[in-house]
């Protein structure tokens, strides 16, 4: 159970970090002018490549934003 929302908990924070593909890209879309979506639509069209081109680069700091989340997570719900 435990290792199951951990990475339940690991998914969803990810999928929420505003790089397309991924579901925060469309949040950070919502917030931002209409004059910005051309540029983000365009932006789309190299979405994987971009995706992947950052995992790789960021590695280290998306793995870290991702413990974070999960440290609050766990001190929050177990304490």
């Amino acid at each position: 159970s435990f290792y199951a929302s951990s990475i339940n908990l690991v998914l969803a924070v990810f999928n929420l970090l505003p790089i397309p593909p991924l579901d925060g890209s469309k949040i950070l879309q919502s917030l931002l002018p209409l004059s910005w979506h051309p540029f983000l639509w365009r932006l789309e069209q190299y979405a994987w490549l971009s995706f992947l081109l950052l995992l790789t680069v960021l590695r280290g700091p998306v793995q870290e934003v991702l413990r974070w989340a999960r440290r609050v997570f766990f001190g929050f719900f177990f304490g």
